[in-house]
């Protein structure tokens, strides 16, 4: 009886230098640290100077009577708290599993890897705890099936719906109650710039006659039709599934759900901030403590004595909060 050789036969089957899979999300898509002002500070804690919106914008009596003085008028001012908390991630690295390493396991890249998504997850939970929730801005504006009145709109979603139309009506509003700012960014969930780049009274302003270049609404283009100067998207997946458990296959589970759905926060936002600036969200940090664009800052140490090996460390000290509520309008409920 013939014998059949196989290809393992004279190949023992190792694992590729060249192509491994990990399921890691892109960090540059996540925007809790692209929206807002960034605004170094020195200390944990300290406060900052509010000017408040009822002494300007007045016409005051200026009219002086001959050989008279001017009218005075004032102001005054009031102090407003940031407060820096600490947050780190680390992971351990022994000498062993460093000396045992084969050559396409890069332990320190992959340790900062999993430590860097873990904090920016962190990050973007607390964004939206404290942006994407009602009742902390300005104004809140609520999608409806059907018939809207006062603070609502129809669901974009709707055939019928007119988001630009909409948008023009509640920016007047957001001017009034900003003193004149005019909304500049806006940051939407993936599931309302996919509505509003598949709507009817959208596509129709932009609409191509050449069969060639069909109507294409990118996020340019949506960001010229709304007259911002930037669109940030969310598309942010947490995994919601315990992580001290593993299923048959030795797998930790996954249920993946995303960060926020049918939200859109108008908001002004000020690039780079300072005295007498406005701005609606301050993203306080600590510059010795913190990385590159917020994110985190490694730093690696030997481990306790008795445990060989070393931890890699991030740590990021950031305090993101609304500065300015009436630049904010958060819209919810429009998909």
């Amino acid at each position: 009886m013939p014998a059949y050789s196989t290809a393992r036969d004279w190949h023992v089957d190792r694992p590729l230098t060249n192509l491994s899979i990990a399921m890691t999300q892109d960090s540059s898509t996540f925007i809790a640290n692209k929206v807002g002002t960034p605004i170094p500070v020195n200390k944990e804690s300290d406060q900052y100077t509010v000017y408040p919106q009822g002494y300007w914008n007045r016409d005051y009596d200026s009219t002086r009577a001959e050989e008279g003085v001017a009218n005075s008028i004032n102001y005054k001012t009031k102090q407003e708290n940031y407060s820096i908390g600490d947050k780190a991630l680390r992971i351990f690295i022994s000498d062993r599993k460093r000396a045992n390493a084969d050559s396409q396991f890069n332990l320190d890249r992959e340790g900062s890897s999993l430590v860097t998504n873990s904090l920016l997850i962190g990050e973007e939970l607390d964004f939206k705890a404290k942006f994407l929730e009602t009742g902390k801005w300005g104004k809140d504006i609520a999608g409806v099936d059907s018939s809207p009145t006062g603070d609502q709109v129809l669901k974009w979603s709707n055939q019928a719906a007119d988001p630009i139309g909409d948008w023009k009506k509640f920016r007047r509003e957001f001017l009034l109650a900003s003193a004149g700012k005019m909304p500049n960014e806006l940051t939407m969930t993936i599931d309302v710039f996919d509505t509003l780049t598949e709507s009817p009274a959208i596509l129709d302003r932009i609409r191509s006659t050449n069969a060639n270049a069909p109507a294409t609404v990118t996020k340019m283009a949506l960001a010229a039709l709304f007259e911002v100067n930037k669109i940030n998207i969310i598309q942010t997946v947490v995994n919601t599934a315990n992580d001290a458990v593993e299923d048959a296959s030795g797998d930790v589970p996954v249920a993946n759900t995303f960060l926020a759905a049918g939200v859109f926060l108008a908001s002004y936002i000020e690039p780079n901030g300072g005295l007498m600036s406005a701005t609606a969200i301050g993203n306080f940090y600590l510059p010795a403590f913190t990385g590159a664009n917020l994110g985190p800052r490694f730093r690696r140490y030997d481990a306790v004595e008795g445990k060989d090996g070393q931890y890699i460390e991030g740590q990021l000290r950031v305090d993101r909060r609304i500065v300015a509520a009436d630049l904010g309008q958060l819209w919810t409920n429009l998909v």
